[in-house]
């Protein structure tokens, strides 16, 4: 077996992209967003890079659409939500 281009594995001429034999470790992270603080302004929906967030139905005691997490198995704990939050309404934590 050769290598190709990039590095890849080269079987027969046909370059192996798939990752096979690589291991992944993907990050799992968890975030917290204190519904008392947030304002509804989206900026963590909209900066998500894996639209984890999403906004409620139901306002909050200010009269707010807040934010909250949706889909927490896909949070990546990048924790962009939480620079963005100009509340400081939103914790992050990525095992």
């Amino acid at each position: 077996m050769k290598t190709g281009s990039k590095g890849r594995k080269v079987n027969a001429g046909i370059e192996d992209n798939t990752g096979a034999g690589r291991a992944k470790s993907r990050r799992q992270g968890k975030i917290r967003i204190r519904t008392e603080l947030c304002k509804g302004c989206k900026y963590c929906v909209i900066s998500c890079p894996k639209g984890v967030i999403e906004l409620n139905k139901e306002l909050n005691t200010s009269g707010f659409y807040t934010a909250y997490a949706l889909r927490m198995e896909d949070c990546s704990g990048c924790a962009i939500c939480a620079k963005m939050c100009p509340e400081v309404a939103i914790e992050v934590w990525a095992d």
